[in-house]
């Protein structure tokens, strides 16, 4: 089967990261990428406007313009076009602003492999797919736009689900139903892990208890059942 032609936009300023990701792109055999090249948020938006751009590669950090705002821009033309977001800076308050605005997806540059980005564009691009196929869905539709962040949401936390993650969980579960644990002694515990981090995370990263909000919620569903409406439950 013949590989599929995809336009791609990637917007970056730096050379060697555009060889870089060339380089990436040209391993995966069954799409064929056009590649067009932008340093600068309006080189980004003239090129999408008039190149019939079918996916977008954007770099946060631009010298020339700003990447949050090219994004914007970019979401203000084209709602549904796959757009995948990078930076150099890893945090995860960048990765929820970029998302909030319209990414697709996140990577970060220093974590950044052929297979990482391959699965990216593969996942995007099948979602959007599905997306079209609904059609006469309104993007505008504040329930769909609902599901869109959950779909999002979803297929990032699971991303970052591996099987040692999934097995430890198992292991405390198992732990915690022996022990008769109460709601307390593990909020208690908590509380107390989520402060000894706090003292370590590096400046601007937003505080432990915010981050493993998700993590607590999991622990009480699997070692309670429920969500536990009373602390000494």
């Amino acid at each position: 089967m013949a590989p599929t032609p995809v336009k791609l936009l990637h917007v970056e300023d730096n050379l060697a990261h555009r060889r870089l990701i060339s380089h990436y792109l040209s391993n995966i055999k069954e799409m064929n990428f056009d590649v067009y090249h932008a340093d600068n948020e309006e080189s980004a938006i003239e090129s999408f406007q008039n190149n019939g751009i079918q996916f977008v590669l954007l770099d946060y950090h631009l010298t020339q313009g700003d990447g949050l705002n090219c994004l914007r821009r970019l979401r203000q033309i084209d709602p549904l076009v796959p757009i995948v977001a990078l930076s150099g800076v890893a945090t995860s308050e960048i990765a929820s602003e970029l998302l909030e605005v319209g990414a697709d997806d996140y990577l970060s540059k220093k974590e950044l492999t052929r297979d990482g980005l391959a699965k990216s564009i593969r996942s995007v691009l099948s979602r959007v797919a599905l997306v079209k196929e609904a059609g006469g869905v309104e993007w505008s539709d504040p329930q769909y736009g609902m599901e869109e962040w959950l779909r999002r949401l979803c297929d990032s936390f699971l991303a970052r689900m591996d099987r040692p993650m999934i097995q430890i969980l198992d292991d405390f579960e198992d732990v915690a139903k022996q022990s008769k644990v109460t709601v307390w002694r593990l909020q208690q515990a908590y509380t107390k892990i989520c402060a000894e981090m706090n003292t370590l995370r590096h400046e601007g990263q937003p505080p432990a208890e915010k981050c493993l909000r998700p993590l607590l919620l999991e622990i009480l569903l699997r070692v309670f059942g429920q969500l536990p409406l009373h602390p000494d439950s």
